[in-house]
């Protein structure tokens, strides 16, 4: 089902726009502790999670109407909030396409040199990537 699922989507206008944007911001995505991509089980292959972290700040041209210094959680909220208003849905249930890390909190899974905040008491380790 869920490659039947794949077959469908794929070609729509509005997965090509959310693909468009996920490559353009690839420099956002987790990296792993070694420093290739998040998701070593996807590598093989040459497959990578695609997930950005809530707390990464985004570039300027993303920042949402109203909102300074956005994270990509600010993003997120407020498309699927568009999402919502247009549908009328009340709920909308996002799962592993939304979240990409059901066992571990954010500041936890993965790493990007390209966010720059740390955690009081924590330093992010070194990268050069």
């Amino acid at each position: 089902m869920i490659a039947a699922d794949r077959q469908n989507l794929i070609n729509k206008p509005e997965f090509q726009a959310w693909a468009a944007w996920q490559k353009g911001h690839a420099n956002l995505f987790l990296i792993g502790a070694d420093g290739g991509p998040e998701g070593a089980d996807f590598r093989p292959w040459k497959g990578d999670w695609g997930h950005i972290s809530p707390l990464m700040p985004l570039p300027k041209a993303d920042w949402p109407p109203g909102v300074k210094n956005a994270t990509y959680g600010n993003w997120y909220a407020y498309r699927w909030g568009q999402t919502a208003q247009r549908s009328g849905a009340y709920g909308v249930m996002l799962s592993d396409f939304s979240d990409s890390q059901p066992a571990w909190p954010s500041y936890q899974i993965g790493f990007n040199s390209a966010d720059h905040r740390a955690l009081p008491g924590q330093a992010w380790p070194n990268h050069s990537g």
